[in-house]
Formats: structure tokens, sequence, C-alpha cells
């Protein structure tokens, strides 16, 4: 029992590591913020929480310059602004 209970805790966390990672709660605005050092860059703001987005060449980075996975590369600003507020 303790085994299967760890392995959907698991699964459960693999699933959801990249969501939510702004706020939570679905995407209430996302405005332009503007060029930060030159990259295009963006406001995000969840029903519960906000965060800055900036988009590096290819790549999602948030205001400190930490990218965010690159699974998430590749999405639209919406989509990841959804992910984000997941």
């Amino acid at each position: 029992m303790k085994l299967t209970t760890l392995t959907i805790a698991i699964i459960f966390a693999a699933s959801t590591a990249f969501a939510g990672q702004i706020g939570s709660g679905g995407v209430n605005a996302v405005k332009n913020n503007g060029n930060i050092s030159g990259n295009p860059s963006w406001s995000i703001r969840c029903n519960s929480g906000s965060g800055v987005v900036i988009r590096k060449g290819n790549k999602w980075t948030n205001n400190t310059g930490s990218s965010y996975s690159e699974r998430l590369w590749g999405l639209s600003l919406g989509s990841f602004a959804q992910k984000m507020c997941e």
C-alpha cells in the first residue's frame, strides 16, 4: 500500500512540476512589459499570483534570468501563461 501511494505521489509531482510556477487559478491578464536587457518581456497575472517572463532567443526565462524547462520553450505566450497559471 505504501509503495502504491508513493508511486501515485511521484507521478502527480512529475506531471505538475512545471505547472503553476507563477500562480494558480487561471490567467487573469498578460501585459507587455517592454524590453529587459534587449529581450521582450511580459507580466503574467494569474488569479492567484503573478510574475514577469522574458523571451531570450528560443527560451522562456524568469526575471532573474533562470530559464524554464526546455519542454516549455516552444509554447506561445498564451499557452505558456496558461501553463504557468494552472
